[in-house]
């Protein structure tokens, strides 16, 4: 056995010990299996390793017991918004069970994508239950950036990944680049916050694991993300105020000369390329580009003779959907390219509603306790809430070129968005003597 599975395997097992004791451990303990072991990040899929063991599976099964044994209470007078949100997810996967066993195209592909749904439901649900105080919340995002970081460092230095045409794939995304590139992206916005409020070592760590991840999402060269990274960044800068504005124009100029340095000139000439052919004229968009709007189209007129749904993966994973594009010579089994078109075309409009309507509210939700942090001058808090809105906003926008908008790391943003309110939002007071590592973790007061 490698010194990496005996490591990877000691922290497992570390991780599992401290879920006991405090339940938010369970979330760093799930980010290892998805993170660390790439070939098994997704719910359900056996692995070779450990006689084919479901590590993620088994992290969330350990994380849901830490909730059970967890004994610390919920502070009363936090606002608490997780109800409303998981009672839309809620609607949202009743209706897409209700269009799998109706209208499904594809049985079996449309199952595993239920399954998934109603897996990452129950991970929205354990993560909204772990975060009772700022540690919890900083843990989880920390948890991502480590993870984040990690990747990055194995395809920066151990070439990790494999290209296609040009362009990186990882299997943390099921040998994808687009979806893997949105998983990264998250961590950028955290980097940022940590930058301008971490401690020394915090920052230095952010700054790291910023270069490792932007060096891969240039390496993966993603149009989709690279547009979300560019709006997000407008978004900061429009939201933010005061001494948060700056700060932001700051990460974002910093941001800009470090992706233009780690390019070289004819890595920086085809990245540049190849998303400016996105808004290009028909004659002058890459091949690539032009079959997406074909694919667009196709989607179109297929939710409009199907408006309720034709099973998760039916365009164009199925022989309905390979109907709409048989005309246009593609070969079966392609991707829509187009998150809100494939989760309409798979559980229907009634569902893309439903599902719009949790990301509006979260976003809403976000908004107001941004606001409220301001009014009582916790300078802190609110940026950490500007850059929350960030992740949110990149994936919302990179998701329109890319078939990932049920991704599960959507659910995890909407998990801290609401841990960010029930924290913040009351001005929630904890005893730094009972989080386990530092007080600076515990209180947000601003002050560095």
């Amino acid at each position: 056995m490698s010194l990496h599975t005996l490591t990877w395997l000691a922290l497992f097992l570390l991780l599992a010990c401290l879920t006991f004791r405090r339940s938010s451990w369970g979330i760093p303990l799930y980010m290892l299996a998805f993170y660390a072991l790439p070939h098994n990040w997704w719910w359900g899929q056996d692995s070779s390793f450990m006689s084919g063991t479901r590590w993620s599976l088994l992290a969330a099964l350990i994380f849901a017991v830490g909730i059970l044994v967890d004994q610390r209470a919920r502070p009363r007078e936090g606002r608490d918004s997780s109800g409303p949100l998981l009672l839309l997810l809620l609607l949202y996967a009743l209706n897409a069970s209700l269009v799998h066993y109706l209208y499904a195209a594809n049985p079996e592909q449309s199952w595993d994508g239920l399954q998934t749904l109603w897996k990452q439901l129950g991970l929205l649900f354990l993560i909204t239950r772990a975060i009772k105080d700022p540690f919890d919340l900083k843990l989880t995002f920390y948890s991502i950036l480590v993870g984040s970081a990690f990747v990055g460092y194995e395809v920066v230095f151990n070439d990790a990944g494999r290209w296609v045409d040009k362009r990186l794939e990882l299997a943390i995304a099921g040998d994808a680049g687009n979806p893997a590139a949105a998983i990264l992206a998250i961590s950028l916005p955290l980097a940022g916050y940590l930058v301008f409020y971490g401690n020394k070592l915090e920052k230095c760590g952010a700054v790291v694991s910023a270069v490792l991840v932007l060096e891969t999402i240039l390496r993966i060269n993603s149009r989709g993300v690279l547009l979300g990274m560019i709006v997000a960044a407008l978004w900061l800068v429009g939201r933010a105020r005061g001494r948060a504005r700056k700060y932001a124009i700051i990460g974002i100029a910093l941001a800009v000369v470090a992706a233009f340095m780690q390019m070289g000139d004819s890595h920086r000439a085809r990245v540049l390329g190849r998303f400016a052919s996105s808004f290009a004229e028909k004659e002058d968009r890459d091949q690539s580009a032009q079959d997406r709007i074909e694919y667009w189209r196709a989607a179109v007129t297929m939710i409009s003779d199907h408006p309720l749904g034709s099973g998760h993966g039916a365009a164009f994973e199925s022989d309905l959907g390979d109907t709409y594009i048989e005309h246009l010579g593609f070969d079966k089994q392609r991707a829509v390219h187009n998150g809100y078109l494939d989760i309409t075309a798979g559980w229907g409009i009634q569902g893309i509603v439903l599902y719009v309507a949790a990301f509006l509210f979260v976003l809403r939700v976000l908004w107001i306790s941004v606001s409220l942090m301001r009014a009582r001058g916790d300078a802190e808090a609110a940026f950490f809430g500007y850059y929350l809105e960030a992740a949110l906003v990149l994936n919302l926008i990179a998701s329109v070129f890319t078939s990932s908008l049920d991704g599960e790391w959507f659910f995890w943003l909407m998990g801290m968005v609401v841990g960010h309110q029930y924290v913040y939002a009351e001005a929630v007071q904890t005893d730094s003597a009972d989080l386990g590592l530092t007080g600076r973790l515990a209180h947000a007061d601003g002050t560095h």
